[in-house]
């Protein structure tokens, strides 16, 4: 079982009779914050005889503090001589369940060699998954950083838990306001939450370099349950950030593990986005920028369902974080997955990723005859489908033409252990993987906008409907045609088709949305155009509010919702 452990320097002042508080804790009355401290942890009642007190002395410290000769002292203000009994025999009288505290002697600390040997000594005190509370009244110069680092150092390879940090103000005893009784009352101050913000900054560091989730994880279930259970779940601050640290598991195992449907669909990308924005404050109050830190590195990731370009942001994160394998096969996926969606292609179909694939081989080797020649397959249908991909511009592009191939050979040669003629030395491989990643992703990543053709301008939308919008880009009105009541078919049609060709230019330089409202039969006409394009169209969704008027009439208004997108049914 693991041990409590105590851990203290005692100085050399001389210390006056004072009572340490903290909430509803007032200590007996004591010259030492060691006494208080105890007290307040309980050690007499609720630890155990293979618990343990640590009292680090300096000679100096021994002899004016620890066992005080003839229990008196001379007060250097009053220079008058006092009664003074040391700490020792004073932890003696308390009867701990360990009995007397362990003395640990350490050097003054006046140099570099002296402060190396005092982080030696703590580091020997420790054994593995001790439970350490550190207090830090009388630790000075340089003392309170060292035992700082000296816990983090500990708890690494020891596997300690730092359960508390506490700082004896003697000096506020004055301004405490509570000076009633014959002693003055001095607050005990917990420094518990910077240990705690370092943690989570390490962690959150650890989260940004390498997408290893594993220390926030920890540190979530460790501090947050804790209060969780002890409030009934109550308390919305912790409960919010571990929702958060959950969410965000989520999401890292889609980008790690490689799931690309889940990266597709977005949900775990929306979840987290949405309870980052969620925060109004955090159970730690300086924690609020660093997960800041985590949010705006997740900036790039789309929110939006049936989301084109995650896979492809996704490999540029595993760059990032030297994940090369799934970051090659990220991107050779997301590029089919980008081309079946523009072209409004069931990415989960398996015909239908085999063609984009075609598509650019066939690209491929006529612009590298000497590589080979394009086979056609049986399938008639498959083929029809390979030439309308292989109209399109983007797949034409030399550039990404000759990368996707270089990556499927990269892809195989991670996925094959280099077990294959002519296999890439490490560094080639890595440096292959970035460059392609860095332009496919540049050539295929485009900025979102959002086209408005509908009646309703965009300076005219409420601030619900404009904050909604957000996620779909910058927004750009188009004029809604006016359509003659008296238009045949044909005349819609030739209109949505005009429409069409004037937002063609869009679809190669942005990811777009379209908001589609308006007269049905041209809007259902564009509709079939557009998504036959593989664009993205929604439309707004509200609720109608009505209010009976005293003259028997009623008012109406329409309240937005949400944006719903245009499902093609198959």
């Amino acid at each position: 079982m693991a041990r409590k452990v105590f851990i203290s320097i005692l100085g050399t002042g001389f210390y006056s009779p004072c009572q340490y508080t903290a909430g509803k804790f007032t200590s007996s009355p004591t010259r030492f914050i060691q006494q208080a401290m105890l007290e307040k942890l309980g050690v007499k009642e609720t630890w155990g005889e293979n618990d343990v007190v640590y009292i680090l002395l300096t000679d100096k410290a021994r002899r004016t503090n620890w066992e005080v000769e003839g229990n008196s002292r001379n007060n250097s203000r009053t220079k008058q001589e006092e009664t003074y009994v040391g700490l020792r025999a004073e932890i003696a009288q308390m009867q701990l369940p360990m009995g007397e505290a362990t003395q640990v002697k350490i050097p003054d600390g006046n140099s570099e060699a002296e402060i190396w040997e005092i982080f030696d000594t703590l580091y020997g005190l420790m054994q593995e998954g001790d439970e350490v509370h550190l207090d830090l009244t009388h630790s000075f110069r340089s003392l309170p950083m060292l035992m700082l680092v000296w816990s983090n150092y500990a708890k690494f390879l020891r596997h300690v838990k730092v359960a508390s940090i506490s700082y004896g103000n003697f000096e506020a005893r004055r301004q405490s306001g509570d000076n009633s009784g014959d002693y003055e009352k001095a607050p005990i101050i917990d420094l518990l939450p910077l240990s705690v913000l370092q943690d989570w900054t390490f962690a959150t560091a650890n989260y940004i370099k390498n997408g290893d989730l594993s220390q926030l994880k920890e540190l979530s279930e460790e501090q947050l349950n804790p209060i969780l259970k002890t409030t009934q779940g109550r308390d919305l601050e912790a409960k919010n950030l571990k929702s958060y640290v959950k969410e965000l598991q989520g999401l890292t195992d889609d980008i790690r593990y490689v799931r690309g449907v889940a990266l597709y669909q977005a949900d775990d990308v929306r979840k987290v986005k949405e309870r980052g924005r969620s925060f109004e404050r955090v159970i730690i109050k300086p924690l609020a920028p660093i997960i800041g830190q985590i949010n705006e590195s997740l900036v790039p990731f789309s929110e939006l369902s049936n989301s084109a370009t995650n896979g492809l942001i996704a490999a540029r994160w595993c760059i990032n974080k030297g994940l090369y394998q799934a970051a090659v096969t990220h991107l050779l996926e997301g590029v089919v997955t980008f081309f079946c969606s523009r072209h409004h292609t069931d990415v989960y179909n398996q015909n239908g990723r085999a063609a984009v694939n075609r598509a650019i081989k066939k690209h491929y080797y006529d612009l590298n005859p000497h590589k080979g020649t394009y086979k056609e397959s049986d399938s008639e249908v498959l083929e029809q489908l390979v030439n309308e991909l292989g109209g399109d511009p983007l797949m034409q592009s030399q550039e990404l033409v000759a990368g996707f191939v270089e990556i499927e050979g990269l892809r195989n040669d991670f996925n094959h252990a280099g077990m294959r003629n002519n296999p890439r030395q490490v560094k080639k491989l890595l440096d292959q993987v970035s460059k392609y990643v860095d332009e496919l992703t540049q050539l295929l990543i485009l900025p979102p906008l959002l086209l408005n053709l509908s009646n309703h301008p965009y300076n005219e939308w409420g601030e619900r409907q404009r904050e909604a919008a957000r996620i779909y880009g910058d927004c750009q009105d188009m004029p809604f045609p006016q359509i003659d009541a008296a238009a045949t078919t044909a005349d819609i049609c030739t209109v949505a088709r005009k429409i069409a060709d004037e937002i063609r230019p869009f679809v190669l330089k942005y990811d777009l949305t379209v908001h589609l409202m308006g007269e049905m039969g041209f809007t259902y006409s564009l509709l079939s155009l557009l998504q036959r394009m593989g664009v993205r169209c929604i439309y707004s969704t509200s609720q109608r509010l009505a209010e009976a008027l005293p003259d028997g009439s009623k008012r109406s208004e329409f309240r937005f919702e949400r944006f719903r997108e245009y499902e093609l049914l198959s």
